[in-house]
C-alpha cells in the first residue's frame, strides 16, 4: 500500500489540475476550497476513510476544489484500478478515450456493473434499470478489497409503523425494499409516531420534530421516515425527519413539512424517489456517510432523473402540489454537491407549478415555504447568471414569504429570509446607487442577527455580522460617518473572533481584511491614526495567510492595501472620501455568497442606541 504524509497547509491537489492520482485518508483532514471572485472559499473538510480526487482522477477531470492538507495528513494513493472499484463504474467514455488500463473483468456498462453481480439483480429492479447501481451490490462487496469496506458508511433508515389501512404491511414493505438499496440501512422504529390534525400545526409539527430528533440521536438514526397510507390504499405520504446537527439548512426536506407522494406498494421509480428523498435529507459530518450520499445521489439524479420529475397520476391537486414541492426539494439540496443550475431550474419549475395550487389563503404555510425556496433559487441563478432581473424577483419571493413566516413561528426561516434580502438589497446597490436601498439592507441583516445566535449558530451568525459590516462600510464611506465605521469595524472584529484560524484560514484572512478596510476608512475620515496602525496590523495578518496559502493575487491585494496605510499615515487627512482598498475594479459588484447551511430570525433596531451591537457582540 503505497502511502504520502503531507504537512498543514501542503496541496494534495490544485484546483484547476487533473488528478495524476487519487487518495484516501489514513489520518488528518482534508480542506476542500474553492476560488470564488480572488477568494478561496471552503466547501467542505474530509476526514478519515474519504476519497479525495477520486471521480476527477477517474474521468481526467479539473478538480473544481483545492484539496489541502489540515495539520498533518498521511494518505493511501490510489491507482486506476482501485478508483474503478471503490466508486464502482467506469471512467466516462469521453475521459477515458486514450487512457490504458488493466482489463476489467466486469464488461456492463457503467449504469449496470453492480447488477451483473448483485445479490438483488432477481428483484423488481432488473438490470435494464438505468438506476440499478444504487441496489446493494452483494457479491462484489466479497470481491473489494478489505481496506476499503469502510469508506462508504451506511444511511442508517428508522421507519415508523404508517398509519391508515393495512398500515404496519406497508411499513415491512418499505423496509424491506430500503434494505435493498446499496448505502441504507434501514429498521423498523420501535416507538410510535403521531401528528395532531387540529390545533395549531406549526406547533404540532415543531414539537414532533424535535422527538424525532432526539429519538435518532439517542438511538443513533440519520433519518425517520413516517406516514400515512392513503384511504385507497394505492397511494402512502411521506414524511422525513433528519438528525439534527445544528446545521441550519434552507431547503428543509427533512424538517417533516415536505410531503413526498408514493405509490402503494413501490414500483422501482417510486423507490428511486424515496430513495433521493432520504439522501437529500441527510445532515451529517460522518466523512463516509457524505460520501455515500454523493455517490448515490449523484447516480439517481442522472440515470432516475425522469422518475423525480413525473408526476404520479390519479392524485388531487393538493397532493399534487405538496408532492412536486417536495421533489423541487430534493433538487435543491443536491446543488449542495452538483452546484448545477439545471437542478435549481428543474426545481423551480416544479415550484412554479405547485404554486398554481396553493394559496396565502387556503395553504398559507405550503404557500409561503414555497415562495422561501423560490426565492434562494432565484438568488442562485442570479448569482451565476449576473441577472439582476431574476434578484429583483428573488425579492419579490422573499417579501412574500415574510408576510406569512412571522420569527414567532418560524424564526430561522424567517432570519434567513432577511439575510437573502439584505444581500439582494446590497448587490442592487450597485445598480442604483441609492442609500436608502443600504439602510435597507442594513436593517435586513441587523433583524438575522437578532435569531442567529453567536455560541449556537456562530458560521450563520458570522456571515450575516460580515455582511452587516461590509454594508455599514459602504454607507460609512458615502456619508463620511464616523459613527456608522465604527460599527463596521465592531462588526469586522466580530466576525475576527468567530472565524477559525486553523480550520477556515481563508475565510479567517478575508475578515481580517474586511477589519483592515473597515479601520482604514475609519482612520481617514476621523484622522485617527491608532485606527491606521490598527488597519496596517490587520493587513499584515491577512498577507500573512495568504502567503502561506499561496494565494499570490490576494497577497498582492493585501500589500496594496499596506502601502495605503502607508500613504495616509504620511498625510493629512483629505477632504473626499477615500477608496476602499478592497473595491473590486471596475465598479462591479459583490458576488453574492451562496452557501446551503442557512440561517435563523429577529427584533427592531433602534437607531439613537449606540450600544445595541454591543448586545450581540456579548
Amino acid at each position: 500500500m503505497a502511502t504520502q504524509e503531507y504537512k498543514a497547509g501542503d496541496v494534495l491537489i490544485a484546483e484547476g489540475h487533473v488528478p495524476e492520482a487519487a487518495f484516501r485518508i489514513i489520518t488528518g483532514s482534508v480542506e476542500l476550497a474553492r476560488s470564488i471572485d480572488g477568494l478561496s472559499a471552503p466547501t467542505a473538510v474530509l476526514d478519515r476513510g474519504a476519497l479525495v480526487g477520486a471521480d476527477e482522477f477517474l474521468d481526467g477531470l479539473a478538480m473544481t476544489d483545492t484539496a489541502q492538507a489540515l495539520g498533518n495528513l498521511r494518505v493511501e494513493v490510489l491507482t486506476l484500478e482501485q478508483t474503478v472499484q471503490l466508486l464502482g463504474r467506469k471512467p466516462a467514455k469521453a475521459q477515458a478515450a486514450g487512457r490504458q488500463t488493466k482489463p476489467q473483468r466486469i464488461q456492463a456498462s457503467p449504469s449496470n456493473a453492480l447488477v451483473a453481480l448483485s445479490a438483488q439483480a432477481d428483484t423488481d429492479y432488473s438490470a435494464q434499470d438505468p438506476a440499478s447501481t444504487v441496489l446493494k451490490p452483494g457479491l462484489l462487496r466479497r470481491l473489494l478489497k478489505p481496506e476499503f469496506a469502510d469508506i462508504h458508511d451506511r444511511i442508517d433508515v428508522r421507519v415508523a409503523e404508517l398509519s391508515g389501512l393495512n398500515g404496519e404491511l406497508a411499513t415491512q414493505h418499505l423496509v424491506a425494499e430500503f434494505n435493498k438499496r446499496r448505502g441504507l440501512r434501514a429498521k423498523p422504529l420501535n416507538a410510535q409516531v403521531a401528528l395532531d390534525p387540529g390545533g395549531d400545526p406549526v406547533r404540532a409539527m415543531r414539537e414532533l420534530r424535535k422527538v424525532c430528533e432526539r429519538w435518532l440521536i439517542d438511538n443513533g438514526g440519520d433519518v425517520l421516515v413516517w406516514g400515512q397510507v392513503a384511504p385507497s390504499g394505492s397511494i402512502v405520504h411521506i414524511r422525513f425527519f433528519v438528525r439534527d446537527f445544528g446545521v441550519i439548512d434552507p431547503f428543509r426536506i427533512g424538517d417533516g413539512w415536505s410531503l413526498l407522494v408514493l405509490p402503494q406498494p413501490l414500483d422501482s421509480s417510486g423507490a428511486h424517489r424515496i430513495h433521493a428523498a432520504i439522501l437529500a435529507a441527510v445532515r451529517t459530518k460522518e466523512a463516509g456517510k457524505l460520501l455515500t450520499v454523493k455517490r448515490d445521489l449523484e447516480v439517481l439524479m442522472e440515470d432516475a432523473r425522469d422518475n423525480l420529475v413525473a408526476d404520479i397520476g390519479n392524485l388531487d391537486p393538493l397532493e399534487s402540489a405538496e408532492d412536486k414541492l417536495a421533489r423541487a426539494r430534493i433538487f435543491a439540496n443536491t446543488m449542495r454537491f452538483r452546484g448545477r443550475s439545471e437542478d435549481a431550474k428543474t426545481a423551480l419549475a416544479l415550484i412554479d407549478s405547485a404554486l398554481t395550487v396553493f394559496s396565502s389563503d387556503q395553504t398559507p404555510i405550503e404557500w409561503a415555504l414555497a415562495h422561501k425556496d423560490r426565492a434562494f433559487l432565484g438568488q442562485f441563478i442570479a448569482e451565476r447568471m449576473n441577472d439582476t432581473d431574476a434578484l429583483r424577483t428573488s425579492m419579490q419571493d422573499v417579501e412574500a414569504a415574510l408576510t406569512i413566516l412571522r420569527p414567532s413561528l418560524f424564526p430561522q426561516d424567517w432570519a434567513a429570509l432577511n439575510d437573502r434580502l439584505g444581500l439582494a438589497l446590497y448587490r442592487l446597490d450597485f445598480d442604483n446607487g441609492d442609500t436608502a436601498t443600504l439602510e435597507r439592507a442594513l436593517q435586513a441583516f441587523h433583524d438575522a442577527l437578532t435569531v442567529y445566535d453567536r455560541q449556537k449558530t456562530p458560521s450563520e451568525w458570522a456571515e450575516a455580522m460580515g455582511h452587516f459590516g461590509q454594508v455599514a462600510l459602504v454607507i460609512g464611506r458615502e456619508t463620511r460617518n464616523p459613527k456608522m465605521l465604527l460599527r463596521a469595524i465592531e462588526a469586522c472584529n466580530a466576525v475576527v473572533s468567530v472565524r477559525d484560524r486553523k480550520h477556515t484560514p481563508m475565510h479567517w484572512a478575508s475578515a481580517q481584511n474586511n477589519l483592515g478596510s473597515a479601520m482604514f476608512l475609519y482612520g481617514r475620515v476621523a484622522g485617527d491614526r491608532g485606527a491606521l496602525e490598527g488597519a496596517r496590523d490587520a493587513f499584515r495578518t491577512a498577507h500573512q495567510i495568504y502567503i502561506e496559502k499561496n494565494a499570490d493575487r490576494l497577497a498582492r491585494v493585501t500589500e496594496k492595501n499596506m502601502r495605503h496605510v502607508d500613504t495616509a499615515l504620511s498625510q493629512k487627512p483629505r477632504n473626499e472620501p477615500p477608496s476602499l482598498p478592497w473595491e473590486p475594479e471596475g465598479n462591479q459588484p459583490p458576488s453574492l455568497p451562496w452557501e446551503f447551511d442557512a440561517p435563523s430570525g429577529a427584533r427592531r433596531r433602534n437607531d439613537d442606541n449606540d450600544v445595541w451591537l454591543d448586545d450581540h457582540l456579548r
